[in-house]
């Protein structure tokens, strides 16, 4: 059996306990590992289809370098706030070029299917 001080020596300590919380309380309700596998599996595959949707559904080509930027919500919580109007902002992740808008994401998402750039200011 593997030494299990040298197993879990890069995790912090908080983290091993909060693992060990969960654990017990999945066990308590009747969940075992398997269960939680096959319900991570699904959330990542419906995180996945969600980023897929909206970065084909509404996304547009950076005008500096022309690799495609994705359309992400700001302003919806205290995480993302930018003190501003904004609800949106397209990113290219490859050179940093950024395009803010105020425009309801709605809008942009059905003009951007309707072919349309979606955006008046870019």
């Amino acid at each position: 059996m593997a030494d299990i001080g040298a197993a879990i020596k890069k995790y912090p300590f908080g983290r091993i306990q909060d693992l060990l919380v969960l654990y017990e309380l999945l066990r308590r309700d009747g969940i075992d590992i398997d269960d939680l596998r096959e319900h991570v599996a699904a959330r990542r595959e419906a995180i996945a289809r969600s980023v897929q949707m909206r970065s084909a559904v509404v996304s547009r080509r950076c005008p500096d370098c022309g690799h495609r930027m994705p359309l992400l919500p700001v302003n919806t919580g205290p995480r993302d706030q930018t003190g501003d109007d904004s609800t949106a902002v397209w990113i290219c992740q490859r050179c940093g070029h950024e395009e803010w808008t105020d425009q309801p994401i709605e809008f942009i998402a059905r003009d951007n299917r309707a072919g349309k750039r979606g955006c008046k200011n870019g």
